[in-house]
């Protein structure tokens, strides 16, 4: 999940949320990623399958494209 640039709500956050929505979830959620569509944020391809890589605070994605 990218960060959120809307306004912050006082009874509830981001983390709130995504907490409700993935508690279940039988895979890791990561949020509050520079991801999107302007920069400085990095733009995750539709459709790519991407390979998400973190250790120790260091962040790799690796996107393929199948034909």
């Amino acid at each position: 999940m990218g960060r959120n640039a809307g306004q912050r709500q006082a009874d509830f956050s981001d983390k709130t949320i995504l907490a409700q929505l993935f508690s279940d979830a039988p895979f890791p959620v990561i949020y509050d990623a520079d991801i999107g569509h302007l920069p400085p944020n990095m733009t995750l391809l539709n459709g790519a399958l991407a390979d998400i890589r973190i250790d120790r605070g260091q962040v790799s994605i690796t996107q393929q494209l199948l034909p």
